[in-house]
Parts: C-alpha cells; structure tokens; sequence
C-alpha cells in the first residue's frame, strides 16, 4: 500500500493541513503500514493548478525528504 500527497490537493491545502498530512504520512511510515510514498508530483494542466505551485513544491519536497530517509519507493504522478 502506498499513501502520500496528491498534488491536486495543493488547491485547498494551508501551510496547517500539508504539516498534519505530512504528520499523518510519517506515521504511517513509522507504524509499516505502507511500502511507497505517493503519489506525489506535480499539477500545472489548469491556472487553478498553476497558482498551487508554491504547495505542491513543499508536499513534494516532504515526500522526497520521507522516501530518502526512510529508504521507501516514491510513486511519481506524472
């Protein structure tokens, strides 16, 4: 099973909600309860998509951090 951020997710998400995602995802990774990260990337098909780039860089960035750390598979959206 593999968990992590959606980059189509960044829309609605705060600095508060991609830190609690984020926390949820380390937990998941601590407890074994996935064997991938992801599937994290990138959206920019719509303005709307576009305009979320700031957070979709940070979810990935904490995703990449989670993969190299804990040695787990990262799930690509592309």
């Amino acid at each position: 099973m593999s968990y992590g951020l959606h980059p189509q997710s960044a829309i609605d998400s705060t600095e508060e909600s991609i830190k609690k995602s984020a926390d949820f995802l380390e937990k998941l990774i601590q407890e074994r309860k996935v064997k991938a990260i992801g599937e994290a990337g990138f959206d920019y098909f719509t303005p709307e998509y576009k305009a979320s780039s700031v957070m979709q860089e940070k979810m990935w960035q904490i995703q990449l951090e989670f993969a190299l750390f804990y040695k787990l598979p990262l799930v690509v959206h592309c």
